[in-house]
Parts: structure tokens; C-alpha cells; sequence
């Protein structure tokens, strides 16, 4: 519609404006109310956790999530009988989810005895850590602690000898969850200053919490004396010191470690060179070997040393030299020299690509390691390790397997490599091999893992759902996806497959309900705020979409992210230009997009939507010359037959058939998987209803109608094609048969608005108001806001003589339509008719 004239009494009053009806209470949604039952049990508030699950299973009796919780609230309480129906509910909903075994555990623990617990805080009060822990474990049955009590179990099993690394590892992950509580990360940072090998990493943590925590600040002093300190350490003290010189013991600490130790003699002086090497202060031992020399030139320890530090920083030429000393004065040592070279420069490439992977710069530590793998170097086993972890860190999980494969068939027993390629199948959906290899995985590892595991098996159900989808089963897509969402209800992707999938089903609002959690809360992350951009743009959003992607700190915007947002900026411009030409500023428009369409870095598909933009504002052969114009340039390697389907299109519409056949062709080996497959015969599909709307729009029904009968008995399923079809016997007021496709196509994509709205014109032309009333109700409940949907349910009301409904429907309608045109809605006027009677149909719905 150029502009939406709607019929509306003039004479008479007007439907009263009621007041302004009070703002609404924000509705909690059945995640808060989730999340906030999870809180209060965790704090021993087992009533206020009941109260708030009872309202989830109010709305929703069949929630897993509600029902799992509920059942632990019931064994906490003591209500063993309630706890045993809601373990038979949970079962029967999700037989193999891991809660049901949790809660089976929770019921045989059953109440925990307040007099054991109490007797376990006294025994670890009195330092008898093992006895506590004794205690707790006869307590909880034997099962793992409730999460009320386990900080203070993990505390006291970090305080045995052999449950420290058990205690340390469940004290960060439930840290990690957690990084508000204070007493927590103490707990764990304290535990961490326990053994030698991550005292430093609870001394950077204690030193964080002490400002604030006197307790914090005793450990944090504590761990500076227990530590076993190098040079390198110094700065840890020094910090330290800075607010407390009064600690005599950590300011005696830093004097101990800083007494100067005098290179006085040539041995001495070698000694410390080593020292320094191990520390890894190259520059000092450096020193210290070159003042042996001075003492002792032919000191052949120093020489050997001085060569390696040279070749581990690359400096052939020197080392070379320094090895040429050393073997003239014992050529006993010229047996060694070609190993230790060939060790320098093993050693030299491996610490180099080492640096470049522990910064993040993989490729280049790709680089480095390749010429150290298959060159017969003895220690090459670390160097494919290291490639490995390489690769797994750049998510090419299967060359990862490969490597870590090789490393275990030199050193089967190497944990490190099991751990790796544990993770490396995970991360390719190899659920059944990981299961496999679990035994040989650490325990602290598969905890870990647990996460990532249930991930992966949740990418396995959605690609189900996905697949069951496809094949139209709505109701096992569904509870696939439910089935996924119960084991990674925190992945954005996952959610995002979902919501696509309720949106097709016409289900908007629970399409949003699905991906509200991924932008809740304070700080969601990179992914979610991606996942949430491209839903937004998706529903029509472009604002909102690049308002998420603002909010993605620089240093996480992946070239994915950044690519989007750059589409986003130039959606947002054309849909600018665009409301300007609606307002009556055409030439401005057409200005914009022609400048837009000389920029250099716009990708094709970005300059499709360029030339559509032009078509659409009557410039058809500006719009002709830029698709011509890109689609003549060299295809870049990568380039997807998708990048090309608007300018296609434009093609299509602009040019001839033979023009557009032949383009077709040129990009058609561009499509090389299913997906790109299937755009291709859905360009083919749109360029034929393409040809068959034109022919109906020109009043040749019967062209139309022969151009798409043969191409719907090759592919009789095609949708693209039933839709023209439906068109061509509308036009030609067939509605009953054009009613009959619509029918069958919205029994297949009932989400589809678009096609639902087409068939309401249809129904509007077969006079079957009951029909129309069907089709219009759902579009109206989804909330979809759309100008021609209230125009169409204005005049059904009309027709059904409800006067007040049709003069709110095409107010709105009117209303709608001046935001969709970017004027304001004085530019739009009312026509007098008088309400009643049929509805006039034309044979072109508006929805065209």
C-alpha cells in the first residue's frame, strides 16, 4: 500500500480513550524464580525455596528443573514420601538426566544429623582435619556434600595429606560460580597457599581480598614466609611491604632472599650461572658465566653454558664460537657437539613457539613447531604435544586428535596428552570414545570436563532437533530441544537453534521467552550478546541488535562479531534512506545508496541489499549496473553462493532470463554443501515464481499458471513455488483452490506471518469470515506489529458488526503504518465509508 486509507465512521463519537491503565508489575520469569529458589536453599532457606518452586510448577507442572529442586527441598526438610513421588515424576519426564541420579543420592542420604556436623566443626576447629572430615563423610552417608556444607567439607579435606588436591579443585570450582562471595574465594585462596606448587597463585588472590579482610591479610603474610622463594619472588614482597613494613617476618623473608651472593671464584660463579638459568634470569647468567671466564678463560662449564644460552636465543654465530672454545680445549667434547647443537636449536624453536602460544598467537607457534616435528629430534614428542594443545586451542579439534594420538603411542601413560585428546573429543561430539577413555582421565579432569561434556551432548540433541525439524516433527523437535537445553541451559547457541525453531512454529513470545536468559543479568558474555544481536535482527530489531554488540568489550569482538556489526550499521542506513524516501525525499535515498555502493570494503552480500534497495526505490537500472558491475568481478576464494543471492535477485527482477540463467550457473559451484545446495534450487524456485508473479501481475493468469505447473510436478513439495501458485489462483478468484494450498503450507510453517496474512486475503475473497477469523486471531496473540494485520482484522470486525473493535484495529493499523513509512500519522487520512456490508477484496491482496 503507498498509503493506508482505512474506512472509518466520521459521523458520530468516537470510541473513548479509557485512561492510562497502571504501569504492570514485571512478571518474574521461570528462570528467576529458579534461580532465586537455588539461592535460598543454598543459604538453609528450604521454606522460602518450596514457596517460589511450588510457582514455577504452578505454570509449569512439567518443568524438570522445578521438580529436581523440589524433591531435594522435600529430603532437606525431612518429607521422605514427597521426595520418593517427585523422584517417580522426575524419572518418568527424563529417565537418563544426571539429576535423577543426584536426587536418588539425596534421598538415600536423607536428613544430615545436626550433632554429627556439629561434631565435625569442633574436630576441624581443633585442627584434627582427618577426624572432620570423618565425621562429615558419616554425616552425608557417604554421598558427595550437599551444597550447603560443602565450602566447610572441601576446607577441611584440603587440610589432609592426601585430600588436599581433591579439596583445592571442588574449593575453585565452587569459587568459580561464585565470585561475589568473599568467604568463599578466602577459603579458596587460603587452601590454594597449602602446597608449594600454587602457593602464588593464593598469594595473588589474598592479596586482592586483604583490604578488605584482616583474615585475608594474616594469610596472605603467612604465605610470603612459607614460600619458597627465588630472586624472581622479590616483587611479591616488595608489594607486600609497601602497606605493611611493620611484618618483620616477610621484611626478614625479603632480606634473606636478596643477600647478595659474591661470584668470587670461577666454580663459584658457574654455580650461580646455573642458578640464574633455572630461574630463568638468562640476562644475569649471562653475566655470571663471562665473569667465570674472567677468572678461568678456559673454564669449559662456562664456555658450554654461554653456548647454550646463545643458540636458546638464537644467536648461532656466538654459540658457535663459545663451542669451538670449549672443544679445542677438550676434544673430548666434540663427540657432544653435534647433539648439543641440534639440542639448542630443538630447544631454541620449542621455548620460541612456546612464548608465541602462551601470548595467544597460535599461528605463529604453529609455525615455529612444524620444522621441530619429524626432523629426529630426540625430545620432538613435546613439540607434537605442544602442536596439540595448539590446535585444540584453535578449535581444530580433529588435527588435535591426531597429534595427541601420536604422543600417547610414544608415552601411552602421558596424562597430560589423555587429558588433552579427553577434551578433543568432546569438543568434536565423540561422546561415546571419550566415555571410553574416561577411566584413564583424572578424576579433577572429568569434573571438570562435566560441563563441557553435557555441552556436547546437548550440540548432539540440537542437531536432532534440527534434522527432526526438517522432516516436520514439530513435537519430537521440541522435546529434543528441551531434552538439550536441560543439559546446557547456558549455551546461547543452543538457545538461538530453539528460538529460530519456536518462530517458525509461530510462536514469537516463546521464541523471546527462550532467549531472554542469554542478556540476563549484569555481565552476559561475548557469545550470548552475539547470539541475542542476531535473534534481534532476526525479529526485525536492527537497533537493538547493534546496541548488544556495543556493549562486547573491543578486545572480545571476534571478525564474526565485527562482520555483523558492520551489516547491522549498514542495515541501519539503508533503513534510513529508506523512511526518507517514504517521506518524499527520493532523491536523497537513491543518493545515499549510490554513494554506500561505491565503498570498497562492502562484502557482496552487503551490496545485494544495496541494489534491492535501489530496485525497490524505482531505480532499476542503477540497481542493474551495481549487481552486473559486482557479480563481474573475480570470485574470492571462500566466496558462499549465499553472498550472492541479493544481487541475484536483483538480477532477476532487473535484467533478462538468459542473463540471469547464466549467472546462476557461473555461481552454482559455489555451493558446495547441503546448505548452499539448497539455496541454490531456492534461487532457481524464486526465480520462476519470480517470472509467474510478474505474468499475474499483468493480468496473464494462464502464462503464470503453465510456467509454474511443470516446475511444481518436478518438485511438487517446493513451498516457493505452492505459494505463487496460491497467488495465480487468487488473482484469478479462485480462492477456494488458492485456500487449499495456504492450508497446506501453514500446516507445515505455521510461524510463517507473511503466508497466514496472504491466506486471510484469500479467505476475505471467498467470503469465509470464520476462516479469516482463524488465520487472523493466532497473528494478533503473537504480538506481531504489522499494519496490514490490524487493516485486515479492522475490516473482518467490521464485516462481524463490531463496530468498536474495527475503529480500534484501523486505528492502530493507521497508526502502524506511518511508523513503517517514517512520517508522521497526520500525513495519513481517514476515509469516510460506512461500516457494514462486505468486504472488498482485490484480486492483489496489499499483502503483495
Amino acid at each position: 500500500m503507498a498509503a493506508l486509507c482505512v474506512a472509518v465512521p466520521m459521523a458520530g463519537a468516537r470510541a473513548q480513550q479509557a485512561d492510562p491503565a497502571p504501569a504492570a508489575t514485571p512478571v518474574p520469569t521461570l528462570q528467576s524464580l529458579l534461580d532465586r529458589a537455588t539461592f535460598w536453599r543454598q543459604h538453609g532457606r528450604p521454606e522460602l525455596a518450596r514457596q517460589l518452586l511450588d510457582q514455577v510448577l504452578a505454570a509449569e507442572p512439567a518443568n524438570v528443573e522445578a521438580i529436581y529442586q523440589s524433591g531435594l527441598v522435600a529430603t532437606e526438610t525431612g518429607d521422605a514420601a514427597k521426595a520418593a513421588a517427585l523422584l517417580e515424576r522426575l524419572t518418568a519426564l527424563v529417565p537418563s538426566d544426571a539429576r535423577v541420579d543426584r536426587l536418588k543420592q539425596s534421598i538415600a542420604r536423607g536428613q544430615i544429623s545436626p550433632a554429627l556436623i556439629e561434631q565435625a566443626r569442633s574436630a576441624s576447629r581443633a585442627g584434627d582435619q582427618a577426624a572432620a572430615v570423618a565425621f562429615y563423610r558419616q554425616a552425608f552417608a557417604g554421598l558427595p556434600p550437599p551444597l550447603e556444607y560443602a565450602v566447610e567439607y572441601y576446607n577441611a579435606l584440603a587440610g589432609t595429606e592426601e585430600g588436599w588436591a581433591e579439596g583445592r579443585e571442588r574449593l575453585g570450582a565452587l569459587a568459580k560460580r561464585s565470585p561475589g562471595d568473599t568467604a568463599l574465594q578466602l577459603s579458596y585462596a587460603k587452601v590454594l597457599t597449602y602446597r608449594e606448587v600454587s602457593r602464588r597463585e593464593g598469594i595473588a588472590m589474598l592479596a586482592r581480598l586483604a583490604p578488605t579482610s584482616q583474615e585475608a591479610l594474616k594469610a596472605w603474610s603467612n604465605a610470603l614466609v612459607w614460600l619458597n622463594a627465588s630472586l624472581s619472588d622479590e616483587p611479591l614482597y616488595r608489594s607486600y611491604l609497601a602497606d605493611h613494613a611493620d611484618d618483620k617476618a616477610v621484611a626478614d623473608r625479603l632480606a634473606e632472599l636478596t643477600a647478595p651472593l659474591k661470584p668470587d671464584t670461577a666454580e663459584r660463579a658457574v654455580a650461580l650461572a646455573y642458578t640464574a638459568v633455572a630461574d630463568k634470569r638468562y640476562a644475569e647468567a649471562e653475566k655470571l658465566f663471562l665473569i667465570a671466564l674472567g677468572f678461568e678463560p678456559d673454564n669449559t662449564s662456562a664456555l658450554t653454558g654461554l653456548a647454550s644460552l646463545k643458540m636458546n636465543a638464537g644467536r648461532t654465530k656466538e654459540a658457535m664460537e663459545y663451542m669451538d672454545r670449549a672443544v679445542a680445549i677438550d676434544p673430548a667434547l666434540k663427540d657432544q657437539y653435534t647433539d648439543l647443537y641440534r639440542a639448542g636449536t630443538f630447544v631454541s624453536g620449542y621455548n620460541a613457539a612456546s612464548a608465541a602460544a602462551r601470548a595467544g598467537r597460535l599461528a605463529e607457534a604453529e609455525r615455529l613447531l612444524r620444522p621441530l616435528i619429524g626432523a629426529g629430534y630426540k625430545e620432538q614428542r613435546i613439540a607434537i604435544a605442544l602442536l596439540a594443545s595448539v590446535k585444540e586451542r584453535q578449535r581444530q579439534y580433529a588435527e588435535a586428535e591426531k597429534y595427541y594420538r601420536m604422543v600417547l603411542k610414544a608415552r601411552p601413560g602421558d596424562r597430560e596428552a589423555t587429558a588433552g585428546l579427553y577434551r578433543v573429543l568432546i569438543g568434536q561430539n565423540k561422546l561415546a570414545a571419550a566415555q571410553a577413555l574416561e577411566a584413564r582421565v583424572p578424576a579433577e579432569l572429568r569434573e571438570r570436563m562435566q560441563d563441557s561434556f553435557a555441552a556436547a551432548e546437548a550440540d548432539k540433541l540440537r542437531k536432532e532437533a534440527e534434522a527432526m525439524a526438517r522432516s516436520g516433527d514439530v513435537a519430537g523437535a521440541r522435546r529434543t530441544y528441551d531434552q538439550a537445553l536441560s543439559r546446557a541451559s547456558d549455551s546461547p547457541w543452543l538457545r538461538l537453534s530453539y528460538a529460530r525453531f519456536l518462530l517458525k512454529q509461530g510462536d514469537d513470545r516463546g521464541a523471546e521467552a527462550v532467549m531472554a536468559p542469554v542478556t540476563a543479568g549484569t555481565s552476559p558474555g561475548a557469545e550470548g550478546l552475539h547470539a541475542a544481536a542476531l535473534f534481534a535482527l532476526e525479529r526485525g530489531r536492527p537497533q537493538e541488535a547493534a546496541a548488544l554488540l556495543n556493549r562486547i568489550p573491543g578486545p572480545k569482538r571476534t571478525k564474526a562479531i565485527k562482520a555483523l556489526a558492520e551489516d547491522i550499521a549498514l542495515k541501519n542506513t539503508l533503513k534510513a534512506a529508506q523512511l526518507a524516501a517514504a517521506s518524499g525525499h527520493q532523491a536523497e535515498a537513491q543518493a545515499t545508496f549510490r554513494s554506500l555502493a561505491q565503498r570498497k570494503d562492502l562484502t557482496p552480500a552487503m551490496q545485494g541489499e544495496i541494489a534491492a534497495a535501489l530496485a525497490e526505490l524505482g531505480d532499476g537500472a542503477g540497481a542493474l549496473a551495481l549487481a552486473r558491475r559486482e557479480l563481474a568481478k573475480p570470485l574470492p576464494a571462500g566466496a558462499k553462493f549465499g553472498d550472492y543471492a541479493a544481487l541475484l535477485g536483483v538480477i532477476a527482477r532487473e535484467g533478462g532470463e538468459s542473463e540471469t540463467e547464466a549467472m546462476v550457473a557461473r555461481l552454482q559451484p559455489l555451493a558446495r554443501n547441503d546448505e548452499d545446495g539448497q539455496q541454490l534450487a531456492g534461487m532457481r524456485s524464486g526465480l520462476i515464481a519470480t517470472r509467474a508473479d510478474r505474468l499475474r501481475q499483468a493480468g496473464q493468469q494462464q502464462a503464470a499458471y503453465d510456467l509454474l505447473l511443470p516446475a511444481l510436478r518436478a518438485d511438487p513439495r517446493n513451498e516457493t513455488l505452492q505459494a505463487a501458485m496460491a497467488r495465480v489462483y487468487a488473482s484469478a478468484k479462485m480462492y477456494g483452490e488458492a485456500m487449499k494450498i495456504y492450508d497446506r503450507l501453514l500446516a507445515r510453517t505455521p510461524g510463517d506471518h507473511d503466508l497466514a496474512l496472504q491466506a486471510v486475503w484469500a479467505s476475505f475473497g471467498d467470503g469465509d469470515y470464520d476462516r479469516a477469523r482463524e488465520l487472523i486471531d493466532p497473528l494478533l496473540e503473537s504480538g506481531w506489529q504489522n499494519s496490514q494485520l490490524y487493516y485486515a482484522d479492522g475490516l473482518l470486525s467490521r464485516a462481524e458488526g463490531d463496530t468498536g473493535q474495527a475503529i480500534r484495529s484501523l486505528e492502530t493499523a493507521q497508526a502502524l503504518r506511518a511508523t513503517e513509512l517514517g512520517i508522521s500519522l497526520t500525513d495519513i487520512s481517514l476515509s469516510s465509508a460506512p461500516v457494514g456490508g462486505s468486504v472488498a477484496v482485490s484480486p492483489y491482496p496489499p499483502i503483495e
